[in-house]
């Protein structure tokens, strides 16, 4: 929980940075920041809300598809 570098790299993103540029200087940071040794790996995609809801459709099974489409659709009733 020192460097929490997830939540700064969709900071960076937020401010307009691509996912590389974001990463590469959060592990800077890190490495700045650090007086210790250690290796660390971090990954960043800059994916829409609908390509999320396109991938949970087609991994998860039919009945729980249908369940989430409905909550979906009385999501979008609610907000129209």
């Amino acid at each position: 929980m020192q460097f929490c570098p997830s939540f700064r790299i969709v900071q960076l993103m937020e401010s307009g940075r691509s996912p590389q540029q974001a990463c590469e200087e959060v592990v800077q940071i890190m490495k700045h920041e650090s007086n210790v040794s250690f290796e660390v790996g971090v990954v960043a995609a800059n994916v829409s809300v609908s390509e999320i809801i396109k991938y949970v459709l087609t991994s998860i099974c039919p009945a729980t598809q249908w369940h989430l489409m409905h909550s979906l659709s009385q999501i979008r009733n609610a907000v129209a």
